[in-house]
């Protein structure tokens, strides 16, 4: 990258087009996005031009509405390896990994299933569980998250959300229902290198669990 940011910046950016130009600028970051219930409508072509500076495949090619609506999906960014993938429709997506003695596990859920957008480091909840693209940041030399927001995309508004409270207690009961969801998935799908772009070594494992309405008890 030729160019640099701040990370102390990030949280004063408020317009997501902005937003997504600055983490495409970051260094040794993991940015993680997620969506809750829907991508949405209300992405311009300028930002789907940004997610794919950002290596990002997947995203557009499911921007289409009959598409890429109601999936959970899912976009993981380390150094050159991303991991990107969109669940069936109105199904859910999880994954996890381990970097540097880091635990990262995400999910993401649309509205018909569990409607849920989570990313725990090391057992601490940060994602905002705001419908539409929520965003967590991870400095890797700091070993801190540096910033966590959420756009809802499904909104012509595009409002953000930035609680800057990522240890809130009412992510108790979020994480209770998704382990309450876990009890009863089926785990058939360990994913393979389809859903993996990377120009270096890959140094992490993942796993990925759809989830459909039948294999629910929860809902």
């Amino acid at each position: 990258m030729n160019n640099f940011i701040s990370p102390t910046s990030l949280p004063l950016i408020t317009d997501l087009t902005n937003y997504l130009h600055a983490i495409s600028l970051l260094e040794n970051t993991i940015i993680i996005i997620c969506v809750k219930d829907t991508i949405g409508a209300n992405i311009s072509e300028n930002e789907y031009d940004l997610f794919q500076k950002l290596g990002l495949k997947q995203i557009i090619l499911n921007k289409n509405p009959e598409i890429g609506f109601w999936k959970g999906y899912i976009s993981f960014i380390h150094k050159d390896v991303i991991f990107e993938k969109f669940a069936s429709y109105n199904e859910s997506i999880e994954f996890n990994t381990r970097i540097e003695e880091i635990n990262f596990s995400i999910f993401s859920s649309p509205f018909l299933s569990c409607n849920v957008a989570s990313v725990t480091i090391d057992k601490v909840e940060y994602s905002e569980n705001i419908r539409g693209l929520n965003f967590v940041i991870f400095d890797l030399i700091n070993k801190i998250v540096i910033d966590s927001c959420a756009f809802d995309t499904h909104d012509k508004k595009r409002t953000l959300v930035r609680t800057n409270n990522p240890k809130n207690k009412s992510y108790e009961l979020l994480n209770r229902n998704i382990n309450e969801v876990r009890k009863n998935l089926l785990i058939d799908n360990i994913i393979t290198n389809k859903n993996l772009y990377k120009k270096g070594k890959l140094d992490f494992f993942s796993l990925v669990v759809p989830i459909s309405l039948t294999q629910l008890k929860l809902l």
